[in-house]
């Protein structure tokens, strides 16, 4: 059971935390605030199973803070600690829900104890199953009404995954109950400390799961944490039922409307009425015909094969522009990987469906070339035949050129001399060994611009780049605009 004190008073809130009912057994003290504002912010931020209040203190007294937590955490519960043995200082918090009032002259541990383990035995009237129930329907309603999630969902940072069973549908009822009660169970059982997780199945074999994260630092740990959820939740599904449950990420929205309309759109998916108009996917003479193009670093060939491809999609079939769009990039990564080239600019998961969210067709199909142009270009390089010592550098500069601060760190990284590979590495390539580490990071900084939405300076320094004015010129030197010239003229 999960504890924080909110009190203003520094010595009491000290005697609170020198009880020996702390971290020993059940109870664990994860928190202290001196205000109702303070005790907000913590409660956001990690996860509360009872406040400890005070009931008088400065500016927002214990009534406004109980009634917060009632409509914001009502799982929380709430004990009133007051100095005034006087019910009308506490009457409204206990219509708030609190379920104990002690005073503070007469509060010990033993009895603080007793109270806590009151509220535990309270709560088991209410079983795991029907929080579960009770959450589920919160779920269900926001999906398939609209209605607003609780507050205590809406301020932390959420991730939402869809799950499908294909032929789920087509199984037996009893048996079907038995599938969906099982997975829901196992989705459900990545819950930990520093997340909650709620699933639900709703139809055509698709299950939401949304997972509440306490605790998070970046956005990339985030989306790290809901990838390992999605493997383990996977792996267990397959490994008990011996089923598939095909699991997507869904992609981060600048809003809940939107994210909404996401989900809605992946379970009104008219699949079956597009795979009888055409496949959903590549033909495998299509995915041939890419595969040679690259093989052979023809962009012109593989530019007719994208725009051939789009040509026969209708600009309303957004589910199949999506699928194919995946799959492209899927190709163009597997021709990159053969030639150990590691493309971080290609759009994935969330990122994927914003890309082609903010397009048409036509400016799809003009990206789309135009990262196969680019990669081509790359491998190109690597297919060129040059000495051991060359291939090092060039390697260790596509795999370094954010850190890169001068040439002696590629000699040395090599085990050769800086004057000896200078030489050598202009011999081969025709260029400075600056001017090939500057054409990887102008391309990086190209991809960059055109597929994430980020501040310059952040892009220049992402790149390499520790001078503003240098990357300026050398951007235009190389590309003959500005940055946001170039930027300007690819979206």
């Amino acid at each position: 059971m999960r504890v924080i004190i909110v009190d203003d008073e520094n010595v009491f809130r000290d005697y609170i935390k020198s009880m020996g009912i702390w971290g020993k057994g059940e109870y664990k003290l994860v928190g202290e605030a001196k205000s109702s504002r303070e005790a907000l912010e913590l409660l956001r931020n990690t996860r509360v199973d009872v406040v400890l209040m005070d009931v008088c203190m400065p500016n927002e007294n214990g009534v406004y803070l109980s009634t917060q937590i009632a409509h914001e955490f009502p799982k929380a519960a709430m004990i009133a600690i007051s100095s005034y043995d006087n019910y009308d200082y506490v009457r409204d918090i206990l219509k708030n829900g609190a379920h104990d009032y002690i005073l503070k002259n007469r509060l010990t541990q033993e009895n603080l104890e007793t109270a806590l383990t009151n509220i535990g035995r309270d709560s088991e009237h209410i079983s795991q199953e029907q929080k579960k129930k009770q959450d589920r329907n919160t779920l269900k309603s926001w999906i398939e009404n609209g209605k607003r999630l609780t507050l205590q969902w809406e301020r932390k940072r959420k991730m939402f995954l869809i799950g499908n069973l294909v032929n789920l549908e087509n199984m037996d009822n009893s048996i079907k109950e038995k599938y969906i009660k099982g997975i829901l169970s196992i989705l459900e059982d990545n819950e930990a400390a520093d997340k909650e997780v709620v699933a639900d199945y709703f139809y055509n074999g698709y299950f939401v799961i949304m997972i509440c994260y306490n605790d998070f630092t970046t956005e990339a740990e985030l989306l790290q944490q809901t990838e390992i959820s999605k493997i383990r939740a996977h792996n267990n599904i397959s490994r008990i039922f011996h089923i598939n449950l095909e699991m997507k990420v869904c992609p981060q929205m600048s809003s809940e409307h939107a994210l909404l309309s996401y989900i809605r759109h992946c379970f009104h998916r008219p699949e079956a009425s597009e795979e009888k108009a055409g496949n959903l996917t590549l033909s495998l003479n299509q995915r041939k015909c890419l595969y040679i193009a690259l093989e052979s670093g023809n962009i012109e060939i593989a530019a007719a094969y994208i725009e051939q491809i789009y040509d026969d999609i209708n600009e309303q079939e957004y589910g199949k522009i999506m699928m194919i769009t995946s799959e492209l990039f899927d190709i163009l990564e597997k021709a990159c990987m053969d030639v150990n080239i590691n493309l971080d600019f290609i759009p994935k998961n969330e990122k994927l469906y914003e890309y082609v969210k903010k397009k048409n067709k036509e400016n799809l199909v003009s990206s789309i070339i135009g990262l196969y142009r680019n990669a081509l270009k790359e491998i190109a390089e690597h297919r060129v035949t040059y000495s051991e010592k060359v291939k090092a550098a060039i390697y260790f500069m596509n795999n370094n050129y954010e850190k890169i601060t001068g040439m002696s760190e590629v000699a040395e990284a090599i085990g050769v001399s800086g004057s000896y590979l200078s030489r050598i590495f202009h011999l081969e390539t025709g260029k400075t060994l600056i001017n090939y580490l500057n054409d990887i990071r102008i391309e990086k900084a190209k991809s960059y611009l055109l597929l994430k939405k980020l501040p310059l300076k952040q892009v220049v320094t992402l790149c390499g780049f520790n001078n503003y004015s240098y990357f300026m010129n050398v951007f235009k030197e190389y590309t003959g605009k500005t940055p946001k010239e170039y930027q300007s003229g690819i979206l």
